[in-house]
């Protein structure tokens, strides 16, 4: 894999993780105040679903697999950002277990919320790439 599809890959997700990270490090108060964690993982999810999208494509001009519903190829899609998601609350939970500090997850609503988010981006991203072009 050459590292101009590496990049393509994993530039947006990259730039979402170091936009929250800038933010939430040094602006607390303005993370918390305009829920700047929302829109993150709004963004995530609208992130995720691109690399995902990319992936499938990169699979399908190599010849690995063929998609001939575009269902299924928004079904993959969603599925990769959802456990994307699911594996992120899991980092912020350990990331809570092991370093006591301001809390990245403070309850369940909040984990739930932020699930709901990453599979809003990922929903507008699959309609925006192919619900349009399938309506």
């Amino acid at each position: 894999m050459n590292y101009k599809i590496l990049t393509k890959l994993l530039f947006f997700p990259f730039l979402v993780y170091v936009f929250n990270s800038v933010v939430q490090s040094l602006a607390v108060d303005f993370y918390y105040l305009y829920s700047v964690d929302t829109l993150s993982h709004f963004l995530g999810g609208l992130s995720i679903a691109y690399s995902a999208y990319v992936g499938l494509s990169l699979l399908e001009k190599n010849g690995w697999i063929t998609i001939k519903k575009n269902i299924l190829r928004a079904v993959i899609i969603v599925g990769a950002v959802m456990t994307f998601a699911v594996l992120w609350e899991f980092y912020e939970f350990i990331y809570d277990m092991l370093f006591w500090g301001a809390p990245m997850q403070p309850s369940v609503a909040d984990t739930i919320k932020d699930l709901d988010m990453g599979l809003i981006g990922a929903l507008v991203f699959v309609y925006l790439k192919i619900g349009k072009r399938a309506g």
